[in-house]
């Protein structure tokens, strides 16, 4: 491991170093390399390949004489054949010069890729003839010139801008439709609603800048309260009803929420403490309206998405209007969504897929069929509210548009819907296809990814019909309009095309930073030289010649379950609080998680 820079070493220094580690390997040299193998083979019990890169320096004698010219002619081709060796390294000097060789296994490397390396390899030997270069502890690698740098511009425009447009030129176009009770709210009639909880909201001293938590079941009123928060000009937190109340005080004292908006009947059932939160009961809001919109900046923060804590605390990621409008105007933009859409929101609001459900249709002038706690889970109605309410658009996590699918496939039912937007989890190769079998000839699916952390989405792709033979999975794609990905090895250098290491976006999208946790947000998020904001994403992955980005799973603790990203370590410190258990590990299976409990000693007292 000696070849491995250390931080800040100049590369004079890591040579140095190898230099002395190979001078005392020498005296080993009667332990062959192979024999190395063999006896690591047989400690393991398997045949391993631990030597998959080989470089053999030959640049001590030359490799053809005058006499080999002569009777052979000049060489054009050479090939190694060295055993079990995956690229075989070999240095020559001819004619005074210096001769290259790589030889490949071909089922592992491309052409594109070997060039690529070779490119870098030769560029970093000609960079040594500077000795200048001698010193240098940053990245040698060429990259393409722009390829940091952002074309387009901040979008300066808040969640509700396309919203209020739409109130003012189709007051009466259908909303919102609560697919419960078949009740339709239009534009005006929701601006009203809104209107009337922001103006309860300033009657209970909330102020621009406060954070207002949301406790309510799946409809209407979700909206509403989401809207009536923004128009004060305070920020939204969403917050599951089911979550334990433990959780919700953390939350609660995390993110500085003073005031909660839900229905009176649960205070009791969930045990809200009215001393310390002012309780706002959205059934008994005052008809009276704000007489004027609360004035902020596209800059200040409009949500904050709760995640997973690796210490117990859950992680609040606060996010300005202007890093989610990116992303919606970007996705509006380039699927042509219209006044003609109709999408049903089957994500919770606690998941920042219903930012775009909510916001990117609301902007278009298009109607979101609104999900209950009866129906979110039920193929069956999905199908029926499909069909009822002519909905176009469907966006989730791949499970529940696989339940769809699969539901219309047993009933051999069409699905109508135009654009599939899918995120948050792997997305199995067979889906799109099957979808494509049973949907409309201009129908299309486009794969998304990101982070919380990025605002909703930073990359697309359109899945093709036909699938290209060598993908193992559906890939990340590129970046959308005003973000950005790199990938960073363990010494924060920018990798080579093709070349495995973490996932990094940055751009417009990136978040402010983990409300109430400076350390956390100081270790996730960088500025670069280029004022570019950039967020680690803790996923492994690499960028292909063409540009494609693909994932390729996480590097630390955090799974996915659902689409849903969690923390293993906020599992465990949780569980490590019941009395008896003395450590814990927590592990997914098969998308299941599961505890491994070691319970405490009894201790047995000596007499």
């Amino acid at each position: 491991m000696e070849h491995i820079p250390k931080p800040n070493e100049k590369f004079v220094e890591t040579l140095e170093r190898v230099k002395q580690t190979f001078i005392q390997n020498v005296a080993h040299s009667d332990y062959s390399g192979v024999n190395v193998q063999r006896d690591i083979s047989k400690q393991h019990g398997t045949q391993l390949n631990v030597a998959p890169v080989v470089f053999a320096c030959n640049i001590d004698y030359e490799l053809e004489d005058d006499e080999t010219i002569n009777t052979l002619g000049n060489m054009t081709y050479m090939i190694s054949q060295t055993p079990g060796v995956w690229l075989d390294f070999q240095s020559y000097i001819k004619q005074d010069e210096l001769l290259i060789c790589w030889d490949k296994v071909d089922a592992l490397f491309n052409d594109d890729i070997i060039t690529k390396m070779l490119d870098d390899y030769c560029f970093l030997l000609e960079s040594l003839r500077e000795s200048a270069s001698w010193d240098n502890i940053s990245n040698v690698f060429l990259q393409p010139e722009g390829q940091f740098e952002i074309q387009s511009t901040l979008p300066n425009k808040k969640l509700y801008d396309g919203f209020l447009k739409n109130v003012k030129n189709h007051p009466e176009k259908v909303a919102l439709i609560d697919s419960g009770s078949n009740n339709e709210v239009s534009y005006k009639e929701l601006f009203q609603k809104s209107m009337a909880l922001a103006q309860t909201l300033k009657d209970n001293g909330v102020k621009k800048g406060d954070y207002i938590g949301i406790i309510l079941p799946r409809g209407l009123h979700q909206v509403v309260s989401i809207l009536g928060i923004l128009l004060a000009g305070a920020v939204y937190v969403p917050i599951g009803i089911d979550q334990p109340n433990a959780r919700k005080r953390k939350i609660y004292n995390q993110v500085g929420i003073d005031v909660l908006i839900t229905y009176h009947q649960y205070v009791n059932k969930y045990n809200f403490d009215q001393n310390y939160q002012t309780i706002i009961d959205i059934d008994t809001i005052i008809k009276e309206t704000l007489n004027e919109i609360v004035d902020i900046s596209a800059d200040d923060s409009a949500y904050v998405i709760m995640t997973s804590g690796s210490t117990g605390i859950p992680k609040g990621v606060e996010i300005s209007h202007n890093n989610a409008m990116n992303t919606i105007l970007d996705i509006n933009e380039k699927y042509g969504i219209t006044s003609g859409d109709c999408l049903m929101m089957v994500s919770s609001i606690e998941f920042d897929l219903s930012v775009y459900d909510i916001f990117g249709i609301l902007s278009s002038g298009g109607t979101v069929v609104l999900t209950s706690n009866n129906n979110y889970k039920d193929p069956h109605q999905w199908l029926n509210i499909i069909k009822q309410y002519q909905v176009t658009l469907w966006d989730s996590v791949p499970i529940l548009f696989d339940m769809l699918v699969t539901y219309a496939e047993g009933k051999q039912e069409m699905l109508p819907l135009e654009k599939v937007f899918l995120s948050g989890d792997w997305i199995d190769l067979q889906l799109p296809k099957r979808f494509y079998s049973i949907s409309r000839r201009q129908s299309i699916v486009i794969a998304m990814g990101g982070a919380t952390e990025a605002s909703i989405w930073s990359n697309f792709i359109e899945v093709p019909r036909d699938l290209p033979d060598d993908w193992i999975s559906i890939p990340y794609g590129i970046a959308l309009k005003g973000q950005l990905y790199k990938i960073v090895d363990k010494f924060g250098r920018t990798c080579p095309e093709n070349v495995i290491g973490e996932l990094h976006i940055g751009g417009y999208g990136v978040a402010k930073g983990y409300i109430g946790d400076t350390t956390l947000t100081n270790d996730k998020f960088y500025i670069d030289q280029n004022c570019i904001r950039w967020y680690k994403t803790g996923d492994n992955g690499r960028i292909w010649n063409d540009g494609t980005i693909e994932f390729l799973g996480r590097k630390d603790q955090q799974v996915k379950i659902k689409g849903h990203r969690i923390e293993t370590g906020e599992i465990e410190a949780t569980i490590t609080e019941v009395d008896g258990v003395d450590k814990v590990k927590v592990i997914e299976v098969n998308g299941r998680l599961s505890a491994f409990i070691i319970p405490k000693k009894n201790k047995v007292n000596k007499q």
